[in-house]
């Protein structure tokens, strides 16, 4: 069974001997010279860290929700038509979605860099059979 390097990443589910043949990398390990090449051609092994958005951003990509474009649009309407007090309480619900909204993602954020920083980042490699 042939692994497709180019689309499929979950290694883990494949047999040792098709990895290896597809990577073309011996079992008893890469030469130093051969992990020296790869790593020119192929950068580090090691996973990208996303850019790091400020709470302004994450506040103002709550205004790019349908949702709330929708009620800001009802709002303004209300406000047109006259109807002031419609017009306060879909702006107090609009408020209310986007603070809910800007504390769940800048939580979820602070969450994902605190496991991040948890996770081990020590592996052990073959090199020349050792």
């Amino acid at each position: 069974m042939a692994v497709d390097t180019e689309r499929q990443t979950d290694w883990h589910r494949h047999d040792v001997e098709a990895v290896l043949a597809d990577l073309d990398a011996p079992s008893t390990g890469l030469s130093t010279a051969d992990a020296r090449q790869r790593l020119d051609r192929y950068g580090p092994n090691e996973l990208q860290a996303l850019a790091r958005s400020s709470a302004w951003h994450t506040l103002a990509a709550q205004f790019k929700n349908l949702l709330v474009i929708i009620l800001l649009a009802a709002t303004a309407l209300s406000g047109i038509l006259g109807h002031g007090l419609e017009a306060v309480v879909i702006a107090v619900i609009v408020l209310f979605a986007v603070v809910l909204g800007f504390v769940q993602e800048f939580r979820a954020e602070r969450a994902l860099e605190a496991l991040r920083q948890m996770a081990e980042h020590i592996t052990h490699a073959v090199r020349d059979g050792v």
